[in-house]
């Protein structure tokens, strides 16, 4: 008999907060905060906060890939050398905040919501591409 094995997700930790710090010339900065993390990841561009999300869904297992990875060679993706936020990050002028949840990783992607905090806003996302064109929509 096969049997599943259930992991508990504590829901804190299913969303996650991103403080943009700077957008100059379509290229993000800012601090990432998960309760599994403990402590703010400082990002430098939408590359590493992809990454550091992904890698965050991956450790929790929540919500479960519905499709494998693939990959060209072997991965190596591990983001857990991002910096700790430091004072001189934790300073900074946040210049937006969005709470984002992902509710489904299905289709090679992310589906879920995004909060931006300071305009009391909240949309759905289909894709991480719409996830994307949405912050940037907001930043730009």
């Amino acid at each position: 008999m096969n049997t599943l094995e259930f992991k508990f997700v504590p829901h804190e930790m299913k969303t996650s907060i991103i403080k943009i710090t700077s957008y100059n010339n379509k290229t993000l900065e800012g601090l990432f905060f998960n309760p599994f993390f403990k402590t703010e990841k400082v990002f430098e561009n939408l590359t590493q906060l992809l990454l550091l999300t992904e890698e965050l869904h991956d450790n929790l297992g929540f919500p479960a890939r519905s499709m494998e990875k693939r990959l060209v060679k072997p991965e190596d993706t591990d983001t857990s050398n991002l910096t700790d936020a430091g004072p001189e990050h934790l300073n900074k002028e946040v210049i937006a905040t969005f709470i984002i949840n992902i509710i489904f990783r299905q289709n090679a992607s992310w589906q879920g919501n995004l909060d931006w905090v300071e305009q009391n806003v909240e949309t759905s996302f289909r894709s991480v591409l719409e996830l994307v064109l949405l912050i940037d929509n907001i930043l730009s």
